[in-house]
């Protein structure tokens, strides 16, 4: 891409761009009133600050909270105890999925 400096322009294409870049409106160069090019400034985005939602939350309570369990009451055998066994002539081709 050809890249010119805008002092290196005609004043009078200078006046335009700049007045393109103020008012952010493209503007359009035309031949026998046909559009030849259209040359619009670069918008440039405004990033928010770092930081800037900061204290902008509320925490209204725990999303999550702890379900009181005794861990050391069980051993993990009990627990398998607890798990029902598969019955033998168990099939899964045969279960009804939704």
């Amino acid at each position: 891409m050809t890249q010119i400096t805008l002092s290196d322009l005609p004043e009078s294409l200078q006046t335009l761009l700049t007045q393109a870049i103020q008012t952010g409106e493209p503007l359009t160069i035309t031949q026998n009133n046909q559009p030849l090019a259209i040359i619009s400034p670069i918008k440039k985005s405004k990033r928010p600050a770092f930081g800037s939602a900061k204290d902008s939350g509320k925490i209204i309570k725990d999303i999550v909270e702890a379900q009181p369990y005794d861990y050391k009451s069980q051993t993990f055998k009990d627990l398998l105890d607890q798990v029902e066994p598969v019955p033998p002539d168990f099939d899964p081709d045969q279960v009804n999925h939704p």
